[in-house]
């Protein structure tokens, strides 16, 4: 009896050894992030997310949504951070605009693509991606007005959230229009 338990086991880790661990049609993901100008951001975005097995392009879009939402409050939560331990007015003044800008995206511009996405609302959920990204430049520009150093890491997050931002304007926009 052990033997065949011990068979089966190592037979299940070898089956399982397999399973990839990316979750998503590859073939949709890839269609999807050529119509981008990030591609590989945009595969690692959707490719790692489990829903990406079963989703369309609206589900897909619902992901990148939520990536840039995910990545907005990390930014966030890192302004503040450094809002608090900086003695640097310039570095502060570029702080306090950026965390301006992370408030309208998280409590105004996410929410809205979001529920967008849901309706099916092509125009609020393409519009309000792009206004995102608008903000992410609004926090970029406040770096150069004030010489913030751009290897500073708020403001190389705050390129990635600008970039994560262009994809998800770009899926929203593949989605049907209802």
């Amino acid at each position: 009896m052990s033997k065949i338990v011990s068979l089966l086991v190592v037979q299940a880790v070898f089956c399982f050894s397999f399973i990839p661990s990316t979750y998503a049609d590859s073939a949709l993901i890839k269609d999807v992030c050529k119509k981008t100008p990030y591609y590989d951001l945009c595969v690692s975005i959707l490719e790692t997310d489990p829903r990406s097995s079963i989703s369309d392009v609206v589900g897909l879009a619902h992901i990148a949504a939520e990536s840039v939402k995910a990545k907005a409050i990390a930014i966030s939560n890192q302004i503040g951070a450094s809002l608090g331990i900086s003695n640097d007015p310039n570095l502060k003044t570029a702080l306090n605009v950026c965390l301006n800008s992370y408030n309208t995206i998280l409590r105004d511009n996410i929410p809205i693509v979001i529920e967008a996405i849901v309706r099916g609302d092509l125009m609020h959920a393409v519009s309000n991606a792009a206004d995102a990204g608008n903000e992410a430049q609004i926090c970029e520009e406040s770096f150069r007005q004030n010489t913030i150093h751009p290897t500073n890491t708020i403001y190389v997050a705050n390129q990635q959230l600008y970039a994560l931002s262009v994809v998800l304007q770009f899926i929203a926009s593949l989605m049907p229009v209802n």
